[in-house]
């Protein structure tokens, strides 16, 4: 009996394909995770301008007080503890 010629093709096809595809599987998903990695690492730097540019604000309106040293210390130590958690996740994902 003999195999049809389509079939002896296919068969053919997937044995050539065999260590390409997982390959290509491999390629494709770290290609996605690294899309999805990426689109994550740009909404953290979004939202550290964000903050970066909410607490310069109210720096510069420290100096329109009696107290400037004090108040950009304040300023400055209220930016440090809202960007610590930003910063952390985005080191974790450029470490990615």
């Amino acid at each position: 009996m003999r195999t049809a010629p389509h079939r002896t093709l296919l068969k053919a096809m997937r044995l050539a394909l065999r260590p390409c595809g997982l390959s290509l599987i491999l390629a494709c998903a770290n290609a996605w995770a690294s899309s999805e990695v990426q689109a994550q690492l740009e909404q953290a730097r979004a939202e550290r301008t964000r903050i970066e540019d909410h607490f310069d604000g109210l720096d510069r309106q420290c100096h329109q007080k009696l107290n400037v040293n004090d108040c950009r210390r304040e300023v400055q130590l209220a930016r440090s503890e809202a960007l610590r958690p930003i910063l952390v996740r985005q080191r974790e994902l450029e470490a990615a």
